[in-house]
């Protein structure tokens, strides 16, 4: 993953040298909902809930990558564009609903607030794990600006 200012960096020089470009922008990969990342303890059969749990994150599969991305590079409109690409739209509850379903069992809910996510973050150090981990809990927080495939593949 390229960082904010690398991939800027990138792109003007893509632009000074005159050539045509596409930046594909996922969202968190859907392999990581039920992870530790986002929360979750399957063993435990518990879920860190930030704030309330209804604000919106997107994910996306690989193989949704892989699926529609001959589609975004051959659309005209995404020529010199940075395209947000997403599989799926859910909030926290809804993520454990499924999950109580799939696994068979109620998940109990560990309330959470960003003051929390943030005290870990100033305490993280060097320790990217940890901070991956922060990042993935505030994403709901930061943005939800991806095309969202699901009743897309019809249109393209």
């Amino acid at each position: 993953m390229l960082g904010h200012g690398l991939l800027e960096q990138i792109v003007l020089e893509t632009q000074a040298a005159g050539l045509e470009y596409t930046v594909i922008l996922n969202s968190a990969f859907t392999e990581f909902a039920y992870s530790s990342f986002l929360g979750f303890d399957i063993d435990d059969s518990t879920i860190e809930i930030v704030e309330g749990g209804n604000h919106k994150i997107s994910s996306t599969s690989p193989r949704d990558i892989g699926q529609f991305l001959p589609y975004v590079l051959l659309d005209p409109y995404s020529k010199n564009q940075h395209i947000r690409l997403a599989s799926v739209t859910y909030t926290q509850l809804q993520s454990k609903a499924i999950a109580e379903k799939v696994f068979e069992k109620e998940f109990q809910v560990k309330n959470i607030t960003l003051a929390d996510i943030e005290v870990v973050e100033r305490n993280a150090g060097n320790d990217y794990v940890a901070l991956a981990q922060v990042n993935y809990k505030k994403l709901p927080f930061i943005h939800n600006r991806f095309v969202n495939f699901e009743g897309i593949s019809d249109n393209w």
